[in-house]
């Protein structure tokens, strides 16, 4: 029999955390209380591992740890990051300061005339910016 399998019984902490998560779902607004107390009728009869699965089917995350990969539908799979995902957000960032620092320091010594061309645009994202924030 496979320890992580379905066809385990719960323990008591595994109950508790199934009600746990119940709760975070109540807190959220995702359950009313007459749903969270059937659900949570049902976790206390829960004798498997996979008597959780249809109470929990309907909920995204937290679920309790006990379902494991039983929780997660198949279609839901984890979404696998490319290298490209994991580098680009943090590469553009420092590759646009890097091109500001190399802009103030080598070209604009050089050519003080090319301030208008970085302020211009720098300006009127400012004021864009500053338009389209919602008004208190």
């Amino acid at each position: 029999m496979d320890a992580d399998g379905p066809d385990v019984r719960l323990s008591d902490a595994e109950r508790q955390d199934a009600l746990d998560a119940l709760a975070e779902h109540m807190s959220t607004g995702r359950l009313d209380v007459e749903e969270f107390s059937n659900r949570a009728d049902r976790v206390g009869t829960a004798g498997m591992r996979s008597d959780l699965v249809p109470i929990f089917a309907d909920l995204p995350h937290p679920h309790p740890a006990a379902l494991g990969a039983l929780a997660r539908p198949a279609g839901d799979a984890p979404e696998k990051r490319t290298i490209s995902d994991r580098i680009v957000p943090r590469t553009v960032p420092i590759a646009t300061v890097a091109a500001v620092a190399f802009v103030s320091v080598v070209l604009l010594p050089i050519a003080p005339s090319l301030k208008l061309v970085f302020l211009l645009p720098l300006v009127v994202a400012l004021l864009l910016g500053l338009a389209r924030r919602p008004r208190r």
